[in-house]
């Protein structure tokens, strides 16, 4: 016990101090008067669109400065290829209230869009504001920015709630891009969704995929498969209260950026000689096996993240089967590298007759590979 407690205080402590800590990448703004000024941008992996950014021309000991979308064009990160323009929003913001007539509330302000897709002088930008922090695209062209518009709302018509859907994006790409289009092959849009705006862009103008395209990760499901390894601690399981050496697999998805930085995952581990007892007193040494099934978020926007997850933990050994919910926690290093504390706690203890909260840990080193 007194083991599981140093390793959460010094787990919390650690995190702490790194959720603090600054994340600069090489890039460069571009001023009011297309000058462009080159040094280091802190990404914070921006999950709505940002009004400002800290940005410094000498690191690690230069003096940093905060730069708002008012100031400046706009600012590149070159480390992941993206550009945010510089824009003033007037868009509609959709609350979750019964309207009794169309919306009329808006979002004003200047903000920084992600660029996602450009060719012949046409850009499409994604960006998340307002209070409903719904998604929005909007068209560069030369005449000026365009919103595509997309949302619904509920509106109350004669004491029924009904939900109103607005795609007028799908009549608006056909006309601005028709001075573009290379032919009229009949093409309509498809959702609202970078993927298939891009696709029908790429259509119309007669674009290749490859071509000038800037992939967003807002929509992207990132899939990887992970090795640990480490020591389970099993004293409540059997007679030896010393750790055994473990190991395992992990498959993990991670969901777009809008789910903020949230992930679904799957673990496998194998302990093997574990000490026991079976049911007529005699010693033995067997493998045991443990599955997790997880849901958990990453926290802060560093290269080092602290992250927790919550879900059940299935513990499989002759004559030995349990089922716990559990809270694993740890350290990841660019979401790949991670140092986790397993299954250390048991939400559900008060529901089960002798258990308790705190649970002896597992102790892993993990490294997970992007498959796509």
């Amino acid at each position: 016990m007194f083991f599981m407690k140093q390793s959460l205080l010094i787990l919390f402590l650690v995190s702490c101090s790194l959720l603090s800590q600054a994340q600069f990448v090489p890039g460069y703004y571009v001023t009011a008067t297309n000058d462009t000024i080159s040094g280091y941008i802190k990404n914070l992996d921006w999950i709505k669109s940002p009004d400002s950014f800290e940005f410094s021309t000498t690191l690690p000991s230069g003096s940093t400065q905060t730069i708002s979308a008012e100031q400046v064009k706009g600012f590149y990160l070159k480390e992941e290829n993206t550009y945010y323009g510089s824009y003033k929003l007037h868009t509609l913001d959709i609350s979750q209230d019964a309207y009794q007539s169309n919306p009329t509330h808006y979002f004003d302000g200047t903000v920084f869009l992600e660029r996602v897709w450009t060719a012949h002088a046409l850009v499409l930008y994604y960006g998340k504001v307002g209070e409903d922090q719904r998604v929005r695209y909007f068209l560069e062209t030369p005449t000026g920015l365009t919103e595509l518009i997309n949302f619904s709302f509920i509106r109350n018509r004669e004491g029924s709630n009904v939900r109103v859907k607005v795609d007028n994006y799908k009549d608006q790409l056909p006309v601005l891009l028709q001075p573009y289009a290379s032919t009229n092959n009949g093409t309509t849009p498809g959702g609202y969704h970078a993927k298939e705006l891009i696709a029908y862009l790429n259509s119309v103008l007669g674009v290749s995929t490859a071509l000038n395209y800037y992939q967003t990760k807002k929509e992207k499901y990132i899939y990887l498969l992970g090795f640990n390894a480490g020591v389970e601690f099993l004293k409540n399981y059997t007679p030896n209260t010393l750790p055994y050496f473990t190991y395992g697999i992990t498959g993990k998805v991670l969901l777009p950026r809008n789910f903020n930085n949230q992930f679904i995952r799957f673990q496998y581990y194998q302990t093997a000689n574990v000490g026991g007892v079976d049911y007529i007193g005699r010693t033995m040494k067997n493998t045991a096996h443990s599955i997790d099934i997880q849901f958990g978020t990453y926290i802060g926007q560093g290269v080092l993240r602290p992250y927790i997850s919550a879900g059940l933990w299935a513990f499989f050994y002759p004559y030995v089967r349990n089922l716990n919910a559990s809270v694993i926690t740890g350290l990841a290093y660019k979401k790949r590298f991670s140092l986790e504390l397993g299954h250390f706690a048991n939400p559900l203890f008060w529901a089960q007759n002798g258990r308790s909260f705190m649970v002896p840990p597992r102790i892993t080193v993990q490294y997970e590979i992007p498959l796509n």
